[in-house]
Parts: C-alpha cells; structure tokens; sequence
C-alpha cells in the first residue's frame, strides 16, 4: 500500500468537519479529497439519508459532497428565515426584463433552469397553465370559438420567438387542463379531464404516454422519474358515498401503465388534499375537511409517509397547527415543504428522516404574499417562491442568501401582450457571486406571445 493509499484510508475514518479542515491544509491534500469525493462523503450522505440502505438521488453533475451541503444549506437557511419577521427588503426592480435580455444559455445544465410553473399574470394562473423541465416548459390554454377547445404548446425559455400552441388535446370534461409537477423526469403530466392523463415532452412538445389514471372526473398527482402518484381530489363532504375516492392512493409506471403498479387507502382521520414524492418515500398531506361549505379550522391535519415502492407505512407527522387547506407540497431529499392557507400563509419544513416539524414561516409578514406558488431546481440548491404581489424571491441554499425582486406592472401598450402571459425564469450563472453581491444568477420573464384569452378568465371554471 502507497502512501496515496494509507491517505485515503485515514480521509475514511474522518467526520464531516474534519474532512472540510484538511481541504484547506494544502494543495496536494485538496487534490486528493476531490479525485476521491463520491467515495469518501458518500458514507455521510448514507448517515442522514431518510431510508435506511438506500442513498438519496443525485444528478450527474453532483458530488455526495453536494448533497450534502445542500442539505446543510435547507437546515441554515430556513431556520434562518423562520427567526425573521421579514426574509428581507426588496431588492433589485425587474422592469421589462424579458428573455432578449438573457445572455446565450445554451450550455448550462438544466438544472441552472429554476421557472415558476403553474402561473401566467395573476388575471390568468386559472386559464393559461405551464410546468417546465429545465429550461423547456409546457403551457396549455383553451383556444377557438367559445374557448372549449383546449391546447397545448412547448417553449425553450433561452428563445425569444414565440409560437402558437398547436397540439389539440382529445374533448374530455370540458374545463382547463391541470398540468402537474414533475421531478427528475422527462415529461409533464397534463390532466386532460375524467382522469385521463396524458405526459408531454417539454422539449420536444410530444406526447409521450397516454392512459386513465383515476376513474372519475378529477385526477391530481404528479411525476418523478418514471413513477406517476396520483389521487382523486373531488371536493366531497365526508358522508358522501365517494369520500373514500380522496382516501386511495395509485403509482404508475410509465413504462408500463396498464395497471397500477401499486395502490392502497391511506390511514389518515381525513382525507388527501396533495401527494408529493422522491425514489423513496411518498408524502400524502391530509386535512380540509368542510363544515356548512366552509374549511373546518379544527379539522386534523398532517402527513403519512410510505415507501413509494412498495405502499408500506412508514411514518405519521401529526398535528400540523394553522392549517385549512394546502396551497401545494413538495419534496427533496430531505425534506417535506408545505404551504397552509388561506387563514394563515404559512411554509412549513418537515424532516423525512425524524418526521418532525423543523421550521415555520409566515408568508404573510416575511413576503407579503395573497397567492403563492413554489419552484425548486433539480438539485435542490435553488428555491423560487412567487406572490400576485408581483414579487419574486429566490433562495440559493449553498450560498445561503436570498434576493427579493419586484417586477413594474408600468408598460406600454405596445409591450403589454408581452407582460399579460408568461413565466419567471432564475438562471444560475455560474461563478462565485463577489463579496459585494453574493448573487449568482438572473431573473428574466418570458413571455408567452399570441393567445387569445378572455379577460374574464374561463368560462368552464
């Protein structure tokens, strides 16, 4: 054995910190802890990881080391946040910045992409829908006579032409088409009505898979890798024939979906209001349940979490205070985010691993916030939270700072069409932000041009 050897065997034995102190002894040691990174920080990944024997999802781009201080960043950063009564001041003004402002991209990792999906100007988040994978995101709108017609469109948020959304979507419920998140995938599911789902590549605007999901008019889910979680969210009270409907959970498998590859009914006090999932577990949030048409304040609300692979339990988070209705949930590799309303806006953290409640933010008073909606990049270093309030703020999680931005409603005529419908994109630019500005990326709105969209919004809502 050579002394590379004996030195490596010894980096085994160290903890965290320790390896993070003798990167900075010199060179040569630097050298070494990087040629042999994925070996060495991957025993620490496996010490937090949420699913004993089993290592979280990285992308090809990330170290364990990068796993792991992205963790690191989400314990900082939002325990951070949840001390604030405000996340900070607004900072830089976004006016007219549309994407032919954007340097050449064409490079970067879609990762570097972070778009907020779900929501075009706040007149429209019903009408036009979008879900983006990267730099590339799907929109569909309803279109035509009497706007019955429902369509759906791919655009590269790095190209400043716009085209018309051509793809016609088969005449199911007549009503818009949800579009669903998806996680380390390569489509978009798209909710077509009566519970057929139909999954769309961003890149390409081809439909990829096509099959119903849920029997009944509604299906909500969505899709990580090649598993889609999906559950039926009619709205119905709890003496209705249908209330177990929103009790009963399916995964697909897109490769091949001819029968649920696993379902089973939650054990939950009330029924599911949204499903969220990694490669290994699967978060359903329960609660909202109705009294006299209005949401029941005291009604239970909280999360079980099970294996995704195989339906089995694994743990309840119970008692989750302040909590009428959930506005979305999402999921890392660590974690658990919810957003409560509409009584009080609050994002809560919760940990996979101990199933514990980690931190609390008041939207209300940190980001003065009347609708929200929520984004995080593929590595789970960027997080984008947007408000009707026409404030973005973004949250970069290794660098553990945060930026507040507003965008002018102030404009012409002319470039109105450009404003009315479109996404925020964050682009990381590369680099290590400066002393003065630890930022590190740019905010730009892309524009989706030619759709004819009534100002009274749609009329199947």
């Amino acid at each position: 054995m050579d002394l590379l050897d004996i030195a490596i065997s010894v980096f085994h034995f160290l903890d965290k910190v320790s390896l993070v102190r003798c990167e900075r002894v010199c060179k040569a040691w630097k050298r070494i802890l990087d040629d042999n990174a994925q070996g060495l920080w991957q025993a620490h990944v496996a010490e937090v990881s949420p699913v004993q024997g089993q290592l979280p999802v990285k992308l090809p781009s990330q170290t364990w080391k990068d796993v792991l201080k992205v963790r690191r960043g989400w314990d900082h950063i939002f325990n951070d946040l949840a001390q604030k009564s405000s996340i900070a001041s607004v900072d830089p003004i976004v006016a007219n910045v549309l994407v032919e402002d954007m340097p050449d991209m064409e490079d970067r990792p879609n990762e570097d992409f972070v778009i907020m999906s779900s929501y075009g100007s706040s007149r429209s988040r019903l009408v036009v829908q979008s879900e983006a994978i990267g730099p590339y995101f799907l929109y569909a709108t309803p279109q035509g006579e009497k706007q019955r017609k429902m369509y759906v469109g791919n655009l590269d948020v790095r190209q400043a032409t716009s085209t018309q959304a051509k793809r016609l979507l088969p005449p199911t419920t007549p009503g818009p088409p949800r579009l669903q998140p998806a996680g380390h995938a390569s489509a978009i599911p798209v909710h077509e009505g009566d519970g057929w789902m139909s999954f769309w590549d961003p890149k390409t605007g081809e439909c990829k898979c096509r099959f119903r999901a849920i029997d009944d008019r509604w299906c909500q889910g969505r899709l990580y890798g090649n598993l889609y979680a999906c559950f039926n969210p009619s709205w119905v009270d709890d003496v209705s024939e249908f209330a177990d409907a929103r009790r009963s959970v399916r995964v697909w498998n897109l490769e091949d979906p001819e029968v649920p590859r696993i379902q089973w009914e939650v054990e939950t006090p009330s029924h599911i209001v949204d499903v969220a999932h990694n490669d290994a577990v699967i978060a359903c949030a329960y609660g909202s349940s109705f009294v006299d048409d209005e949401p029941d304040p005291d009604s239970p609300f909280g999360l079980e979490i099970r294996s995704v692979k195989t339906g089995e339990f694994i743990r309840n988070v119970p008692a989750l205070n302040g909590a009428s209705d959930v506005m979305f949930l999402a999921i890392t590799n660590f974690h658990i985010i919810i957003s409560r309303a509409p009584v009080t806006q609050i994002l809560a953290v919760v940990s996979i691993k101990a199933g514990e409640l980690l931190y609390e933010i008041n939207l209300m008073t940190s980001f003065a916030r009347e609708w929200c909606g929520m984004n995080i990049s593929g590595d789970g270093r960027t997080v984008i939270l947007w408000s009707t309030k026409n404030m973005l703020a973004v949250v970069d999680l290794v660098n553990e700072d945060w930026n507040l931005y507003h965008r002018e409603v102030e404009v012409d005529d002319e470039a109105e069409e450009q404003w009315d419908f479109g996404v925020w994109a964050v682009v990381r630019t590369g680099g290590e932000p400066t002393r003065a500005s630890r930022r590190n990326h740019l905010v730009v709105w892309r524009a989706i041009g030619g759709l004819e969209v009534p100002d009274t919004g749609y009329a199947g809502i």
